[in-house]
């Protein structure tokens, strides 16, 4: 039979196993929430973090993993004990018992093909693939988690521009209505600057249909700017039934241009409604 102090050691292996592992995904729990975080905040990105993101059904195979690696150390003692007798099961999270019938196998099973030397002998023959075992699993836990890490930098790194976009226009409005958005322009140069603002095109976010030319008014649209002064510009959208269709996105582009200077693109995205204002 196994002594107390190796139950005490196999209860010992396993649980510095599981709590080694918990802690080596807690470091990655940092990470999704990193992730989720990203998400929340910024609008489009969950989708496009969605595309990207690791196998969330990874986890859900450990079970069978570790059924898998706890047959394969059984048969490991079958192998030392040079038996053909069925060895004992693990039940449950029972580690210290499957441990006492392990060794209760190696005395009854392996004298004949490896006779003891002691009465000892099959507890520590056990417990050195036990201990061999947990290291190994210990490694493969370890393995999994920086490659899941590696993943979580990977898709962070990709995606950096969301935690800082790039300047955006969002409407949202129902056919028949007019939106509108404010936004400010400043002039960081050190000499005084023409602005001018126009938006040519808007077009079906999923490309189906031709680009128009939106009803937009933009107020002020030319103006004069002195270092750092900075002025606010009105752009007003109407959602006019002839262009635009219930439901559906669209986008295009706000051009800026300063002086004789090659324009500068803020994106713009309309969004409407899934109704028809008729006044």
């Amino acid at each position: 039979m196994a002594s107390a102090s190796e139950a005490t050691e196999w209860n010992e292996l396993s649980t510095r196993y599981f709590l080694e592992a918990a802690l080596r995904a807690t470091r990655n729990s940092d990470l999704y929430l990193v992730v989720i975080d990203c998400a929340a905040r910024h609008p489009g990105a969950a989708a496009q973090l969605a595309a990207r993101a690791p196998d969330s059904d990874a986890g859900r195979n450990t079970p069978e993993i570790l059924a898998a690696y706890t047959e394969f150390f059984a048969r490991l003692v079958q192998f030392a004990a040079g038996s053909d007798a069925e060895v004992p099961a693990l039940r449950g999270n029972d580690v210290a018992g499957w441990m006492a019938g392990l060794t209760n196998y190696m005395n009854l099973n392996g004298t004949a093909t490896h006779p003891p030397r002691d009465g000892a002998t099959a507890a520590r023959r056990v417990a050195q693939f036990g201990r061999a075992y947990f290291a190994f699993m210990g490694e493969l836990t370890r393995a999994a988690v920086q490659a899941e890490e590696r993943r979580l930098r990977r898709m962070l790194e990709g995606f950096e521009s969301l935690r800082h976009p790039e300047p955006m226009i969002r409407l949202r409005a129902a056919v028949g209505e007019v939106t509108a958005a404010e936004f400010l322009v400043q002039n960081t140069r050190a000499e005084p600057a023409r602005v001018s603002c126009r938006m040519p095109s808007l077009r079906s976010a999923n490309g189906a249909g031709a680009a128009f030319a939106p009803g937009v008014v933009i107020r002020p649209n030319d103006f004069m700017l002195d270092p750092e002064q900075e002025a606010r510009v009105l752009l007003s959208l109407e959602v006019a039934a002839g262009n635009f269709q219930p439901a559906t996105s669209y986008v295009g582009d706000l051009h800026l241009r300063r002086g004789e200077e090659p324009e500068v693109r803020i994106p713009l995205r309309l969004e409407t409604a899934g109704r028809l204002v008729v006044s």
